[in-house]
């Protein structure tokens, strides 16, 4: 997006940065987010369930919700795509990246992380129920032995996709 390298070593400085300059430029497919809850993300400093549960609901917030569902909808249409009006963002960046020549499976593999990151915000920090909040805490301390480590892979993942993300829309919006 800035012709610049990124330097994935810290995932969440990449996603503050790319966060910044979408503020900064503020296309018509991105809402302005929050300066201070940019700032003040970080990878949790415990193991503690509800400190990776606020990180997460904070990246989502900064991410996620960044995408304007009524721009992304008039750059399918520019690209002459379609969509179904029910449609949020990220289904609408994967019709989205259909319309400038993806295949349809590496457009759900480059959102995956999204998805992701959405579908935890809804179980452990949002609208969770308390099983499945302790089957995805239990499925994430065993894949990557704790929550830090877990949420440090998230955000590797997410920066990835935003950049990727983010490089399609300004080059062919």
């Amino acid at each position: 997006m800035l012709g610049e390298f990124i330097d994935l070593d810290d995932p969440l400085n990449v996603i503050r940065k790319t966060v910044s300059c979408l503020n900064s430029e503020l296309p018509f497919w991105w809402q302005d987010r929050d300066k201070d809850l940019i700032e003040t993300l970080l990878y949790p400093a415990t193991d503690s369930v509800d400190e990776w549960a606020r990180e997460i609901v904070a990246l989502h917030q900064i991410v996620v919700e960044g995408f304007a569902d009524k721009g992304l909808r008039n750059v399918i249409l520019n690209n002459n795509g379609q969509f179904d009006k029910e449609w949020r963002s990220l289904k609408l960046v994967e019709a989205y990246l259909g319309t400038i020549g993806l295949e349809n499976s590496t457009a759900k593999l480059t959102v995956a992380p999204l998805r992701e990151l959405h579908e935890l915000r809804n179980n452990v920090g949002a609208h969770s129920s308390p099983s499945r909040k302790r089957e995805m805490v239990s499925a994430a301390r065993k894949e990557h032995q704790d929550l830090q480590s877990h949420f440090r892979y998230l955000a590797k993942q997410v920066a990835e996709a935003l950049v990727s993300i983010c490089d399609y829309l300004t080059q062919k919006a």
